[in-house]
């Protein structure tokens, strides 16, 4: 059969089991990205997509037309978070938010480094870990914090403005861990140079990006109605994609870029709608796609598994130090805690630097296995926690974390 044809069928396979088990995640009040993953991981070809059969090939091959899709859904999620956030929640984000930002990046970062070169792996295997222990998953902080109502008190703003600065120190370490291990020089000077020109690159880019596409966005509106309007958008966020990835860069730091531009535009509304329509594809294929890329026979292994549960341990506790201590400059110790804990779920982006780890070469299958696992789990286990520090500030005093 066609690889193209192969390719369309298994997208197909995967759309619809990560739209079913994230349903089923969703009702058991779990993570709907971790029904997703767990999709990919049941149809993939370490499991059951190698055994099922269709016209004597297996249910699920990995070509690299599932790949281009899953690329894809990669940027769309990241257009989508730009989107969404918008540089005016940078520019509200106060000094505290900041700190708290900064604390719960480097800690976390430098422990899950440290750690993996303390086991023996090598710099790129360690450089990979520590960015995918860097960012908060917004998504699932802002959730239960609406949920219960919080999302507008002192905590839960404090801690929505942390978790966007949190993505771009994300964001910053992705781009820097992809361009030390594309250009193959790992010392502490050329890392510390490419950071230095990374930053300066992506707010280049991103000034022009501000600059250019929302004035473009609403100049081609009059010509071609909404629709044209919302399709130069999407192109736009692609288009720069392709632009930071030919100068070296993650392409995915070009699409987040492109979001924020996009997010200062008059139709921000209009078009973060269709973005989220597809981003609802082909972000299922692309989370769906990253399970099947997990080879289960390596959690087989006792120092998998070890290795698995002390990464889940440093994430938390990194992040949670990091956060909260920086917190008590101005919020009271409960709220701390609650900041403390909301910034431990990994979540999208921890996934994401993974997937480009091992799509590089840079990560085995392994550690690939063991970064994944880490995610999960504080995804998991995360809001669960968070749940319940919130509920008890809101029954024992009202003005603790929900003030």
């Amino acid at each position: 059969m066609e690889p193209l044809i192969r390719g369309i069928i298994t997208v197909s396979i995967l759309i619809i089991a990560a739209k079913l088990f994230s349903g089923i995640f969703r009702g058991l009040k779990l993570p709907p990205v971790l029904g997703e993953l767990f999709a990919g991981i049941l149809l993939g070809p370490y499991a059951l997509g190698e055994g099922i059969s269709i016209f004597g090939e297996p249910l699920v091959v990995v070509n690299e037309y599932v790949e281009g899709f899953a690329e894809i859904g990669a940027i769309l999620l990241l257009l989508a978070a730009g989107i969404e956030l918008g540089l005016e929640s940078l520019r509200e984000s106060g000094k505290i938010a900041v700190l708290i930002a900064t604390g719960g990046g480097i800690l976390p970062f430098l422990l899950a480094y440290y750690f993996y070169l303390a086991i023996g792996s090598n710099e790129a295997v360690a450089l990979i870990a520590g960015a995918a222990f860097v960012a908060t998953s917004i998504a699932i902080s802002k959730r239960i914090l609406s949920d219960m109502g919080l999302l507008t008190t002192r905590m839960g703003a404090t801690l929505m403005s942390a978790a966007v600065l949190d993505d771009i120190v994300g964001i910053v370490v992705l781009g820097v861990v992809v361009s030390a291990i594309s250009g193959g020089s790992l010392d502490p000077l050329s890392i510390a140079w490419k950071t230095a020109s990374f930053i300066v690159l992506w707010l280049i880019i991103l000034g022009i990006s501000v600059a250019i596409i929302p004035r473009f966005i609403e100049a081609l509106e009059s010509f071609g109605g909404k629709g044209a309007m919302k399709a130069i958008a999407i192109s736009a966020g692609l288009g720069t994609a392709s632009v930071t990835g030919a100068l070296g860069l993650s392409p995915l730091v070009g699409a987040y870029a492109a979001g924020l531009a996009i997010g200062e535009s008059k139709w921000r509304e209009e078009i973060m709608e269709l973005v989220s329509d597809l981003e609802a594809i082909f972000g299922s294929i692309f989370f769906a796609y990253l399970g099947t890329l997990l080879d289960l026979r390596v959690l087989s292994d006792p120092r998998v598994v070890s290795v698995i549960l002390i990464l889940t341990a440093l994430a938390m506790a990194g992040k949670f130090i990091g956060a909260a201590i920086p917190s008590l400059l101005s919020l009271s110790l409960r709220e701390s805690i609650g900041i403390g804990v909301g910034m431990m779920p990994r979540g999208e982006l921890g996934l994401i630097i993974a997937s480009i780890g091992i799509t590089t070469g840079a990560l085995g299958k392994e550690a690939y296995a063991e970064i994944v696992g880490m995610v999960a789990l504080t995804t998991l286990l995360s809001p669960l926690i968070l749940e319940r520090v919130c509920k008890r500030g809101v029954s024992d005093d009202r003005s603790g974390i929900g003030s």
